[in-house]
């Protein structure tokens, strides 16, 4: 599709997304995964957002070990479940301790 940019691995699409952050004014990068690429972004991050699912489901996909000794909620949005949601959820921000 029309600007579309392919690039090959991890780095390459950093450095692509650097490059039209710095070009746009953007004022973060943002890593939507899989597991191998929040793997690779996760040393690099200095915020994540997740979405806690306040249920149990079997499942293969995980995210890579957090030291959350590391980090520190700074947000929590609580959302109770709606249809079409089956469960309740939470949206929550991490920040980087700097440690």
């Amino acid at each position: 599709p029309t600007g579309v940019e392919a690039v090959s691995g991890f780095e390459e699409a950093l450095a692509l997304a650097q490059r039209t952050a710095r070009r746009d004014g953007a004022q973060e990068i943002v890593v939507i995964g899989g597991a191998e690429i929040y793997a690779a972004a996760l040393p690099l991050a200095d915020r994540l957002y997740l979405t806690e699912v306040h249920t149990s489901v079997e499942g293969d996909a995980v995210l890579p070990p957090i030291d959350w000794t590391r980090w520190r909620e700074v947000s929590r949005e609580r959302h109770a479940a709606r249809p079409p949601e089956h469960w309740a959820f939470s949206l929550v921000c991490y920040e980087h301790s700097g440690v």
